[in-house]
């Protein structure tokens, strides 16, 4: 699978040949393009992006729906210490 397979989905990532080999083997097994294999596979990623935010002050990972911090209490984009909360 070469960077012509996957169209404009591939220009700006770089993929060493056992992922090569494994988007081709699910493709193959999906009977869909590569490219449609890399794009689900883009999407899955940057949706944990979109759907959490990450607490700056102890690193949890919340539901974007919630102000405060699920492990801490801390508001949202609260920087610092946990110590100092």
């Amino acid at each position: 699978m070469g960077r012509k397979r996957l169209g404009i989905v591939a220009r700006s990532f770089t993929i060493e040949t056992r992922q090569s080999d494994l988007i081709d083997k699910l493709a193959d097994r999906g009977n869909k393009p590569a490219s449609h294999i890399v794009r689900m596979a883009l999407a899955q990623y940057l949706k944990q992006y979109t759907d959490t935010w990450e607490c700056l002050v102890c690193h949890n990972h919340n539901n974007m729906k919630y102000e405060q911090c699920w492990n801490c209490d801390a508001d949202k984009n609260t920087q610092g210490n946990i110590n100092d909360l």
